[in-house]
């Protein structure tokens, strides 16, 4: 079986989670039997069995795919739309409907139909599968939950025990969707230790002004470090804190699970449907002034579990779980 991994979005402009999941994929799918490549877009003679689109393509993309006898299946992170209220969710579903009877050219932009015609459809979490089956009819039959994974030796490596460093962790992208600014000020605010590792999309305002915040002290900023660096930094954190508007399950969540660290998380859709019944997490309104309480209490009882937060699977396992995708996506017909 040949797969095609297709991204729209270059990595060098977009950093994170969706290019680990890729990555690790085109390692660990061969492993299951598939030759994987990378989509080559300025290559006609390229074949392929199935193409794994990450993010929707548009309709006639799609269309076109399935014409020439290729397999589809997308990956979507429907992490800021389900994350939205009820009543949003209705509004945004009755606007589908009337844009899909009056501006059929602009439905086929937006790829809604390419969710009715792929032969299967992935989501990180149970929560955005109801969203998709909500708002854009997507078949519950054609879609799959799979989680995000780790490397075996990053699994291996985070359950060791460690000195503790006497801090509080947060790992991802510095950026307003993170929070990170918020986190940061409450750290201050709190007194308690937290160091974050990641780096910005960019040298932006938001960025500066986190950057302004950090005193060596309390807000500790490692900036991008090796995976060693930072499984180092897990194993010695008492905790992991992370007040993200929306995610799409999160691999840094993952990552603190596997290193038996109590988790401190916004009170969002993301973590109400995933994580909030987990022992050992527990949730804050992201403001400054709820993050500061809740620090400071999360801190004073926060240290290693005798056990994963919760279960994660190696990248080895997710990729088994894809190659099932694939071979139920050659079962199912097109619409």
């Amino acid at each position: 079986m040949k797969i095609i991994l297709s991204h729209a979005i270059p990595f060098s402009l977009a950093h994170g989670g969706t290019q680990t999941v890729i990555e690790a994929l085109y390692h660990h799918l061969p492993g299951h039997g598939c030759e994987v490549e990378y989509e080559r877009w300025w290559d006609p003679c390229q074949t392929a069995d199935l193409i794994h689109y990450f993010g929707r393509p548009i309709d006639m993309v799609c269309e076109l795919a399935i014409k020439k006898g290729r397999r589809v299946v997308i990956t979507e992170y429907l992490d800021r739309t389900a994350s939205r209220s009820k009543w949003v969710l209705l509004g945004q579903a009755a606007m589908i409907r009337i844009v899909q009877r009056v501006l059929p050219g602009f439905v086929n932009r937006m790829g809604w139909t390419s969710l009715m015609t792929a032969h299967g459809l992935v989501y990180a979490v149970k929560s955005e599968v109801e969203t998709a089956h909500f708002l854009f009819g997507a078949d519950p039959l054609r879609c799959h939950v799979v989680p995000h994974g780790l490397d075996r030796v990053a699994l291996d490596s985070l359950a060791v025990d460690a000195t503790p460093g006497g801090y509080l962790i947060s790992v991802g992208t510095i950026d307003r969707r993170k929070n990170t600014l918020v986190l940061a000020r409450a750290a201050k605010r709190s007194g308690v230790p937290v160091v974050f590792v990641g780096m910005p999309y960019a040298d932006d305002a938001y960025y500066r002004s986190f950057v302004a915040e950090v005193d060596g002290r309390f807000v500790i900023y490692k900036g991008r470090v090796s995976e060693s660096e930072k499984v180092e930094l897990m194993r010695r954190a008492s905790g992991f804190v992370l007040l993200s508007e929306y995610e799409s399950g999160c691999v840094a969540v993952h990552e603190a699970a596997a290193a038996r660290l109590p988790m401190l998380l916004a009170r969002r859709p993301w973590v109400i449907s995933s994580y909030v019944s987990i022992p050992g997490i527990s949730v804050v309104e992201p403001d400054v002034l709820a993050t500061t309480k809740a620090l400071r209490a999360f801190n004073a009882k926060a240290s290693r579990l005798d056990r994963m937060t919760f279960a994660v699977h190696s990248w080895e396992d997710v990729s088994g779980m894809y190659r099932d995708v694939y071979e139920s996506a050659f079962s199912t017909s097109c619409k």
